[in-house]
C-alpha cells in the first residue's frame, strides 16, 4: 500500500510539474519515481512457509504475483542429521548483523538449507523473520530424531554423535558418562562425576577430565557447536541422560 501511494503521489506531483511548464523538475521527479518502480518491482518477494511432523514446506513468490511460486521442501525421513551455525558479525567492534545457517545432510548426499540474516544482537529477531521458520524446523526435526533413538540406546547403551575435528571422531553420551571417540587414544570413557570442567561458550563446547593437566592435551576435549549434528538433541541427550545441562 506504501509503495502504491509512492506511485500516486509521484505522479501526481509530475503532471502538477508539467501544467505549472516547469519540465525540468518533472524529469526529474519522472526519473526519481522510476528508479523506485523499478526497485519496488524487483524487490517483491513473499514467502509461505510449513512445518509439519513429517517434514518441512516453502512456497516462495518472486517478481509478480502472476508467477507460480517455488516449491521446496524436504522430509525428515529422508535426513540423516542437521548442523546449525549462528555467527554475530561485527566490524571494527560494532555489531553488524547476526547470519544463520541450518543445514540437513540427506542420505542421496544433497543438502537443504535454510539460511539468512537479521539484526539484532542480544534478541530474537523481528516477528516475521525467517528464522523462525528455520528454529522451528530444527525443534520439529528434534522430536523426530528423538523418537527414534530408544532402539539405539537400548542395543549399545549410548547415542553416538559424530564430530568433525582434527581429534575427535564421536561423542558418546549414556547414563552417567560420555564417551570420547578419539584418532589417536582409542575410546575414552569418562564418568560424569570425574569430569572437572564442562562448558559451553562463545558456540564451543569443552570438556575437560579431573586429572588433565593443563600442559597436556590428555583428558580435555572441545568441539565447535556448528560441528556436531543434531545439536539441540545432543543438548537433550547431556540432561537426561548425563544430567549436564546449562541453565
Amino acid at each position: 500500500m506504501s509503495s502504491l501511494l509512492a506511485i500516486v503521489v509521484g505522479g501526481f506531483i509530475f503532471t502538477l510539474l508539467l501544467l505549472i511548464n516547469r519540465p525540468i523538475l518533472a524529469i526529474i521527479v519522472a526519473s526519481i519515481l522510476s528508479v523506485f518502480v523499478w526497485s519496488a518491482t524487483q524487490q517483491f518477494e513473499h514467502t509461505c512457509s510449513y512445518v509439519g511432523t513429517d517434514g518441512i514446506v516453502s512456497y516462495i513468490m518472486t517478481e509478480s504475483r502472476s508467477v507460480l511460486p517455488k516449491e521446496s521442501f524436504m522430509l525428515f525421513a529422508d535426513a540423516d542429521s542437521l548442523h546449525t551455525k549462528t555467527t554475530r558479525n561485527y566490524i571494527n567492534g560494532i555489531y553488524s548483523g547476526t547470519s544463520y545457517t541450518y543445514t540437513w545432510k540427506k542420505y542421496s548426499g544433497s543438502t537443504h538449507a535454510i539460511s539468512g540474516t537479521y539484526r539484532s544482537e542480544n534478541n530474537p529477531p523481528q516477528e516475521n523473520d525467517p528464522w523462525y521458520f528455520a528454529n522451528v524446523s530444527e525443534l520439529v526435526w528434534s522430536s523426530y530424531v528423538l523418537s527414534t533413538l530408544d532402539g539405539e540406546l537400548e542395543r549399545q547403551g549410548y547415542i553416538e554423535f559424530l564430530v568433525a575435528t582434527s581429534s575427535l571422531q564421536a561423542v558418546r553420551v549414556g547414563r552417567g558418562f560420555l564417551e570420547f571417540v578419539t584418532k589417536k587414544e582409542g575410546n575414552r570413557r569418562v564418568l560424569v562425576p570425574y569430569m572437572r570442567d564442562i562448558l559451553l561458550g562463545s558456540g564451543t563446547f569443552q570438556f575437560k577430565h579431573q586429572d588433565a593437566k593443563w600442559w597436556s592435551g590428555k583428558g580435555k576435549y572441545s568441539f565447535e557447536y556448528a560441528n556436531i549434528p543434531n545439536a539441540r538433541v545432543f543438548l537433550i541427550c547431556l540432561k537426561d541422560l548425563a544430567e549436564i545441562y546449562w541453565d
